[in-house]
């Protein structure tokens, strides 16, 4: 419990010209809270029934089914101050598992942001708590308990056409069991704490349009045994040019790519070998008419692994949504296709080559806002995943159906 109030820290959410910190709930948007003198509260509660075909990623041979209902409270509060704002919200989501009750688990969540507005200056603060069991990415198939925090502090200003921002990241990636996943290496093994200053300049060359350069230096240690090299810690420089804002009138975009430079400490049991390579991430939204949307996105990076003794594997994901509204419903249909590669061999059962995966994603939903107060939403995923090793294969098939009610 200590360490869930310790890392209670600040949050912001920056929104440009004004000095706004509001959560934002998706499935009530248009929430407006309870005031009382200049505090705004605000609460909500969603529960859920999902059907999972394959709870534990399984090659098809060996799926498990199993019904999930999700109760999911939340309540928060909105402090303006001299033009200024904070917010506070916590939630908790209680998973039950039907059939496979020893997955049943408790997550907690705390947000908070702060926008401080000085004369020429912007000052933000922020954070993102989480105490979950959940897979760590699109690699992993364990529920791994893990607690991760996410705190960013900045400060921004901007003249004329010219906009500058510097802030300062601390990411905490803490897992919470010993379970090995490789020889004598353990999730534990891999907790650790990032540190990321990232410098962004922007010069606005249209009225809503902006060029973009981004440049990002971060530390990442593995705390567990300093000592040790199970997990050797990493440094990495990204240097990024982009073009964000409205382009043109139904085009709005936030587009960057460049190079990520990445090196290892020294290690006898984790692959230590340098990266560097072209990386982009971004998204395009095209609103062709006033109630029809197109979103796609983009991203080339690499991220942590927990695979044998792999230290990274690098990620191609393309995705597309569609959305339409009418009356008071949102009706939207998305795909995604993505790639992961490994850096070195491996072998599995006597196969023996690079890790390569496939992944195909796609679904529907629809939402439908009744009131302010109260929404319903039904949605259907279908999750693939092709692998180089056939024991990495599975087919998912998630249908979901939420009502939140709240204020």
């Amino acid at each position: 419990m200590r360490k869930f109030i310790l890392t209670f820290v600040f949050t912001f959410f920056l929104i440009q010209g004004l000095a706004y910190a509001d959560i934002i709930s998706r499935e009530l948007p248009k929430r407006k809270g309870l005031k009382a003198g200049e505090v705004i509260f605000h609460s909500a509660l969603r529960t859920a029934v999902q059907y999972d075909s394959n709870i534990y990623l399984s090659p098809k041979y060996n799926a498990k089914d199993d019904i999930i209902t999700i109760i999911n409270p939340s309540v928060g509060f909105k402090i303006p101050f001299h033009g200024n704002d904070l917010s506070v919200e916590y939630d908790a989501s209680f998973n039950r598992f039907y059939r496979f009750s020893s997955n049943s688990h408790l997550d907690h969540r705390i947000q908070s942001e702060a926008n401080i507005n000085l004369t020429d200056y912007k000052i933000y603060i922020t954070d993102l708590y989480n105490h979950l069991t959940d897979r760590s990415g699109t690699e992993d198939v364990n529920r791994t308990k893990r607690q991760t925090n996410l705190f960013r502090t900045g400060v921004s200003t901007e003249r004329d056409q010219l906009r500058f921002d510097l802030s300062y990241a601390n990411a905490l990636e803490q897992y919470l069991t010993e379970d090995a996943y490789f020889n004598n290496i353990t999730y534990k093994d891999r907790s650790s704490m990032s540190h990321i200053i990232d410098f962004e300049g922007s010069y606005r060359f249209r009225p809503k349009t902006s060029l973009v350069w981004e440049n990002l230096f971060g530390y990442v240690n593995y705390y567990r045994v300093p000592d040790s090299n199970l997990s050797p810690n990493a440094y990495y420089i990204e240097s990024l040019l982009g073009i964000k804002g409205e382009w043109y009138s139904k085009i709005t975009t936030d587009f960057r790519a460049g190079v990520r430079y990445q090196q290892f400490g020294h290690s006898n049991l984790v692959a230590d070998d340098g990266y560097c390579n072209f990386e982009a991430r971004g998204t395009v939204d095209y609103a062709f008419t006033p109630d029809d949307a197109l979103n796609l996105r983009v991203e080339k990076s690499i991220y942590p692994s927990t695979y044998q003794d792999m230290n990274y594997y690098e990620v191609n994901m393309v995705g597309l949504n569609y959305s339409h509204k009418f009356y008071k419903t949102l009706v939207s249909m998305f795909g995604t296709y993505q790639f992961n590669g490994y850096p070195k061999e491996s072998t599995e059962t006597g196969v023996t080559g690079k890790r390569k995966d496939y992944l195909y994603s796609g679904g529907c939903a629809v939402k439908y806002d009744m009131r302010r107060w109260a929404s319903l939403e039904t949605k259907y995923e279908y999750k693939r995943r092709t692998s180089s090793f056939a024991d990495f294969n599975y087919l998912e098939h998630l249908l979901t159906l939420t009502c939140t009610v709240g204020f």
